[in-house]
């Protein structure tokens, strides 16, 4: 429910009225140690290693399995495959929460970046020695300005973007930009 919220930083008191963090720390490392969920960190600079610059107080948390969430979330499997008009914002969550648990099966540790609120990329990842970025799309809608103020600001040479799209590359403020189908998240490590 938290991931799909504007800002979707996982609050401790909207899992139960007037709840504490200190009283909950516990039950959400239960959950992480079980395996069952994932928590993503904030980045506050996208440098190397990422893991130096990490809030570890700020987060969000994934389900580790698409299709618990589904089923938890009680939408049907027909409603994700065919889409419907009532299914629009929890649809981004959806998208993001696959794509994270994509990036763990290829061994990578993702973060996520955020200035200021203003701009928020999903996804950071290390290759060697530079910064990946990943902006997941849920539908065939590609603009992604928030991708566009990073680009600007940090200058990554290679980037992502993923969405119901079609394979492409293009350039943005001379980033070179990969678009994969969300299907393709598994061959990003071919583009690099």
């Amino acid at each position: 429910m938290q991931l799909a919220k504007e800002n979707n930083k996982f609050v401790f008191s909207h899992v139960k009225q007037g709840k504490r963090s200190a009283e909950l720390e516990n039950a959400l490392q239960w959950l992480k140690d079980a395996g069952l969920i994932y928590q993503l960190e904030l980045a506050e600079k996208p440098e190397v290693p990422l893991s130096a610059f990490a809030d570890m107080t700020y987060f969000k948390v994934y389900l580790s399995d698409i299709g618990l969430l589904r089923v938890q979330s009680n939408i049907s499997a027909q409603t994700i495959l065919e889409g419907n008009e009532n299914y629009i914002k929890y649809k981004g969550a959806f998208a993001e929460n696959y794509v994270m648990t994509e990036l763990l099966s290829q061994g990578k540790t993702p973060y996520f970046w955020r200035s200021q609120n203003t701009a928020e990329i999903d996804f950071l990842c290390e290759n060697k020695e530079s910064i990946i970025p990943i902006e997941v799309k849920a539908a065939d809608n590609m603009q992604a300005k928030s991708y566009k103020v990073f680009c600007k600001k940090y200058k990554p040479k290679t980037g992502f973007k993923t969405s119901l799209k079609n394979i492409a590359e293009n350039q943005c403020e001379n980033t070179r930009t990969i678009n994969l189908p969300l299907y393709m998240i598994w061959a990003m490590d071919q583009y690099l």
